[in-house]
């Protein structure tokens, strides 16, 4: 029986997903960090999107749980009048009362989370084929991410 559309859409968006967890982690590991905030910019480039809807966040959330079973995402209403998300806060374990920054204003602030002994920072993501040029070489031994 022939795949749906919707299906095959589906597992190529889980890929990449799952592809970017793994390269998080790898950060988060190498650097010390307890979870990382990734900026709506950079994480449209590397899903080669000029949008992003609440469900395609949604499959990201439930895609990388297994690495990263803590996401939150803050939205900015400023951010062209759309209420888009504007940054993600990805974690290994659950985060601080009160260190994540408000779902308003300077939403992808990480100073708060900071103060409470939280590790995280903002990365800035290569595209996909990189990504995956350097695990594979990681994995391989050949070089360090």
């Amino acid at each position: 029986m022939a795949r749906k559309t919707e299906q095959i859409y589906r597992d190529a968006c889980r890929r990449s997903h799952r592809i970017l967890a793994n390269y998080l982690a790898l950060v988060a590991w190498r650097d010390g960090l307890e979870g990382v905030c990734v900026e709506r910019k950079h994480l449209l480039k590397y899903l080669s999107l000029d949008a992003m809807r609440d469900q395609r966040v949604e499959w990201l959330k439930e895609d990388i749980k297994r690495l990263f079973p803590y996401v939150e995402s803050r939205r900015d209403w400023v951010y062209g009048g759309t209420n888009a998300f504007i940054a993600l806060f990805i974690a290994r374990r659950p985060f601080p009362p009160d260190g994540l920054p408000p779902h308003e204003g300077f939403a992808w602030d990480t100073e708060g989370l900071r103060k409470t002994k939280f590790r995280i920072r903002k990365v800035s993501l290569p595209s996909e084929n990189r990504i995956v040029g350097a695990l594979a070489a990681a994995a391989a031994g050949i070089r360090t991410l």
